[in-house]
């Protein structure tokens, strides 16, 4: 009898250690259920954050798009402007020249300015207020501007 008694004994204390162990065991799995709930909502406001950066990226490269193009705008208008000062900085050397040439030689200067007298200067009248050239130079500046913006396209 001590036999049935003493395996009766070890069997109590391994139901009782699995009883405590089920316990703790079902807690732990509770508490990993509340976990689980609020991972889930954690994802669900990880997804829609992850859709505005989405939208924000979509949005951000049309922006730099539309400034890319407006900066290319903006880089030939320039190239197009330096161009032309370089021109005007050339004829102005080319002028300045000449008049120290004229200067020195004791010409007279408005042979060499290629002014012209007071008959080639167009007079006031309906067609002097509409963009026409008062003097054979700006008549010339004018042409030299627009053969170097076709030249330049």
């Amino acid at each position: 009898m001590t036999i049935s008694l003493l395996l009766d004994g070890l069997l109590i204390g391994l139901l009782t250690a699995t009883l405590v162990y089920a316990v703790v065991l079902n807690r732990r799995l509770a508490g990993l259920r509340k976990e689980r709930e609020s991972f889930e909502k954690m994802l669900t406001g990880f997804g829609a954050a992850m859709g505005r950066a989405e939208d924000s990226i979509h949005r951000l490269k049309s922006v730099a798009d539309i400034s890319s193009k407006d900066l290319q705008q903006q880089t030939g208008l320039a190239r197009s402007l330096c161009d032309d000062l370089a021109f005007l900085a050339d004829r102005g050397e080319t002028a300045a020249d000449r008049l120290d040439h004229a200067i020195r030689a004791g010409g007279d200067l408005r042979k060499v300015a290629k002014i012209p007298t007071k008959a080639a200067v167009p007079t006031a009248g309906p067609a002097a207020g509409q963009g026409t050239p008062k003097s054979i130079a700006e008549s010339e500046l004018i042409e030299a501007l627009q053969s170097a913006r076709q030249a330049a396209r």
